[in-house]
């Protein structure tokens, strides 16, 4: 009713022809409006997420028609996880105090350390393709070579039996975003595995050999492709302790910082580093040295000062070591990519001489452009554990308890919902009692 009688009134003043040009002309801007805004929103949507942490887009075909060599996954941190990683990596313990060039022996300054003889690996297969779980490949990495230096076992564990649980896959009762895929870092490798449950891995490194174990998501990007349960457990290796721990390498002399990886490498560890570049110029640089022949070895310090922006993004690798002249050098760097024709091996080298302590910008805060980690891992004896009985051994405890609290007394009612058949069950109540029944109650 209001357009109707505005239209009157205008007429009367303006006239019906006037009065139609000017509809025409706002009608046709209005189009215009209606059409751009959608526009600008799908390419903030595409080009970058707003939050969360996400495999990136594959890059289409470059101008000379081939395709460009940006082809596997990267994470996808937003700049508020990205200060969250950061905080994370500071709660954790230092691996080592602080120590200088005068306190190392020449030995340890320069020379050769490679521990890729420690790791079995098929650099053809240890390709994590679209799905962005490259801290898995990198962490595993590191306790692969703990156990070969501390229990002389050459064996590939599993990077499926992280996916398959971590979260669930990323299946209810979490999100598809909650995915081993769409991310994470070392303590979140390391509380996995510190967590005892359905969806924890519960102190055991499994065989890559084990049957459904082998790597098979690298093309399921929402949930995963192998459920939990169908991988077998039987034999495993187990677990009594591991802890992440940060290197100290941010805002210390160039010296000291590379000083304190060689040691961690010196001491047979591998080293966890993740590494940030701010924008998608630079993944696209790296991308284009992965799968040229660019010259070697590459920096990443290239962008320091520069502020992260939504198509900023994190990756993973393993270190395996060092080669040092006293005037040149490189850090050793096993990848998750596969095994390219021009890198059959699947490493690249990056410089000794960067700025170990360049950093982007993220709001008033700034973060280190790479982070460097290892793990502390202990295993239980050398030999792979096993059971008789395959159910008793796939055991997986899990519990309700309800309720979780009310007035005294409380009858409280536990119910066992473990999966892998088990047979007995011995309760401890904390007070005394007791109870060998699969579902008690107790008051």
């Amino acid at each position: 009713p209001l357009i109707v009688s505005s239209y009157y009134y205008h007429m009367n003043i303006l006239g019906e022809t006037e009065l139609i040009r000017r509809f025409v002309f706002l009608g046709v801007v209005s189009m215009l409006l209606i059409c751009c805004i959608p526009l600008a929103v799908l390419s903030e949507s595409v080009n970058g997420t707003s939050s969360g942490i996400s495999a990136p887009e594959e890059s289409g075909d470059g101008e000379d028609g081939q395709s460009t060599p940006f082809s596997h996954a990267i994470m996808r941190p937003s700049a508020g996880e990205l200060v969250q990683w950061y905080d994370d990596y500071l709660n954790q313990d230092l691996v080592t105090e602080e120590i200088g060039i005068a306190e190392l022996d020449e030995t340890q300054t320069t020379g050769y350390v490679s521990l890729l003889g420690f790791i079995d690996y098929n650099a053809t297969e240890r390709d994590q393709e679209q799905c962005g779980n490259c801290w898995v490949w990198a962490s595993t990495g590191v306790v692969e070579i703990a156990h070969t230096q501390q229990n002389k076992v050459f064996d590939r564990l599993s990077i499926q039996y992280v996916n398959s649980r971590y979260h669930n896959g990323g299946h209810s009762p979490f999100s598809p975003m909650h995915y081993a895929c769409n991310g994470g870092k070392v303590s979140d490798f390391v509380t996995f595995y510190n967590t005892i449950g359905k969806y924890g891995g519960n102190k055991m490194a499994v065989p890559w050999s084990n049957e459904n174990a082998e790597y098979q998501d690298g093309n399921s990007l929402d949930t995963t492709s192998v459920p939990a349960d169908t991988i077998q457990t039987n034999p495993h290796y187990t677990l009594h302790q591991m802890s992440g721990q940060r290197i100290e390498t941010f805002g210390v002399p160039q010296s000291v910082a590379i000083a304190n990886i060689k040691q961690v490498l010196n001491s047979g560890k591998g080293v966890y580093l993740s590494f940030a570049y701010p924008n998608n110029d630079g993944w696209q640089a790296f991308g284009t040295f992965w799968s040229g022949n660019s010259t070697e070895p590459i920096t990443l310090d290239t962008y320091s000062g520069v502020e992260y922006g939504i198509t900023g993004g994190a990756h993973g690798v393993l270190v395996t070591g060092y080669y040092d002249d006293g005037m040149n050098g490189y850090w050793e760097c096993l990848n998750s990519w596969g095994g390219p024709s021009n890198r059959p091996d699947g490493v690249f080298r990056v410089s000794l001489n960067m700025d170990y302590s360049s950093f982007y910008t993220v709001g008033d805060d700034i973060v280190p452009a790479m982070l460097w980690q290892t793990i502390n891992v202990g295993y239980l004896g050398s030999e792979p554990a096993t059971d008789p009985d395959k159910n008793i051994f796939n055991l997986t405890p899990d519990f309700i308890v309800s309720p979780v609290s009310g007035y005294s007394p409380l009858t409280v009612h536990f119910t066992d919902t473990s999966n892998g058949s088990p047979i007995s069950w011995k309760w401890d109540f904390g007070d005394g009692a007791g109870s060998a029944l699969r579902n008690p109650n107790h008051t």
